[in-house]
């Protein structure tokens, strides 16, 4: 197996070019929802326009099952505090 050039060995002998290759990132709030009806399961990703946001979802707006239909509102998972 061919030995890999260490790191020091790869940023010492970047082109110009690639000076800035950095790897790049984004962040993502998933929430996982549990049907109260049938008990399945599926998530919602969110993608924050700020860092400094409220995670909690509205308590007063119903939201529908993608699995049964089931329309209800929703409430914080047990042990799951925000």
């Amino acid at each position: 197996m061919p030995v890999r050039p260490t790191q020091s060995y790869w940023q010492s002998n970047i082109p110009p070019e690639y000076a800035d290759s950095r790897h790049s990132y984004t962040t993502e709030i998933l929430y996982h929802f549990t049907c109260g009806s049938c008990q399945e399961w599926w998530s919602y990703a969110h993608s924050p326009s700020k860092m400094e946001m409220d995670l909690t979802l509205p308590d007063n707006e119903k939201f529908w099952c993608p699995h049964c239909g089931h329309s209800q509102t929703l409430k914080i998972k047990t042990g799951f505090p925000i």
